[in-house]
């Protein structure tokens, strides 16, 4: 799959019983955390993921099945969910939404930072990996997170062991204008705080009844 889409990141849930891929994750470029740093969008990648699991084999059969394809990256609220459902996804995977609720480990400054962030307040980076001498990652592989002064003072070409002193002693006091705080592109729309439970029943209550069935319409 990935020699026909090397752009492409695929996770994949293998059952311990049986010897097939159980799911597929499709991350979007608007995902927090780390990932890879050319993902495409998600409304390319879902289709793209979708296809690539659907591609005719050798004989020029197409596949009957497929396993359930989840995609995630800056789906926060349930519009967001009916559209990836609607281009053939089976569910969503919503993470920076529940950042934002009394479960979430995330000081309350981490929160207070994303509360007051928009939709342009987040960066793709290694900035803070190198900050945090987390570096081993792939190549390829960066991190969105909140814009901040530490990213701002590395741009402007200050060297990591200059910035350092100041990103860990924001970290110890729990600063969040100059600290790590992991974010999709999403984070815009959530506008309080609220408990898991609160924030995902609009999402169940909504009568999403899409998916990726029937996506492989020219099956053999």
């Amino acid at each position: 799959l990935l020699d026909m889409s090397p752009r492409t990141q695929l996770y994949y849930v293998f059952s311990l019983f049986f010897p097939r891929i159980e799911l597929t994750l499709g991350a979007g470029i608007e995902s927090g955390g780390h990932g890879y740093s050319q993902a495409p969008p998600l409304q390319s990648l879902v289709p793209e993921v979708l296809d690539m699991l659907c591609h005719p084999a050798p004989d020029g059969s197409r596949c009957s099945s497929i396993p359930p394809v989840l995609a995630a990256g800056g789906i926060t609220i349930g519009s967001q969910v009916a559209a990836v459902l609607a281009l053939g996804a089976a569910g969503a995977v919503l993470g920076t939404r529940f950042l934002l609720t009394p479960e979430a480990r995330y000081t309350q400054s981490q929160k207070d930072a994303l509360l007051a962030a928009n939709e342009t307040s987040t960066v793709r980076t290694t900035a803070f990996d190198a900050l945090r001498g987390t570096t081993g990652w792939p190549d390829g592989i960066d991190g969105r997170a909140l814009n901040n002064i530490m990213v701002e003072r590395l741009s402007k070409g200050e060297t990591v062991e200059d910035v350092r002193p100041a990103f860990q002693k924001a970290t110890r006091e729990g600063d969040a204008s100059a600290m790590l705080v992991w974010s999709g592109t999403g984070i815009g729309l959530v506008r309080e705080i609220k408990p898991a439970a609160v924030s995902s029943r609009p999402l169940r209550n909504k009568p999403y009844l899409t998916g990726n069935q029937g996506y492989c319409e020219g099956t053999a």
